[in-house]
């Protein structure tokens, strides 16, 4: 992927935080990317599920209501195998981390509270796979 093709990428944020979603997207856009939001896991799967072929990478919020992180991202590969996420918590890497690496899958770790450039390096190494 090109760096055009980076900054016109599309991204799935899912975070049951209001603020974190809203916050994330006016970020996200000002990076120069699309994003779509999505409110907890469910409504997340729906929305990849719909969007598969726009969605180049997915931001997920690793702790939400109803469904774990671990949940959402099986459900997510079972969609797409190469799909490319972010977990983003606040509580320190899951328990899950080693066996989500050794799993092949691309998935990256991104601390709360995170800086703009911490997050826009991340989405871009992650774009470049």
């Amino acid at each position: 992927m090109t760096t055009d093709d980076q900054t016109k990428a599309t991204i799935l944020l899912v975070d049951d935080e209001d603020v974190i979603r809203l916050m994330g997207q006016d970020i996200l856009r000002v990076l120069g990317y699309e994003t779509i939001l999505a409110a907890d896991g469910q409504e997340a799967v729906q929305l990849y599920q719909d969007n598969k072929n726009e969605v180049a990478l997915v931001i997920l919020d690793w702790h939400m209501p109803g469904i774990s992180g671990m949940e959402i991202l099986e459900k997510l590969w079972a969609v797409n195998p190469d799909v490319k996420t972010i977990i983003s918590t606040g509580w320190g890497p899951p328990q899950e981390m080693e066996e989500i690496q050794k799993s092949g899958h691309v998935v990256g770790l991104l601390q709360k509270p995170y800086l703009v450039k911490d997050l826009q390096n991340e989405i871009t190494k992650f774009l470049a796979q």
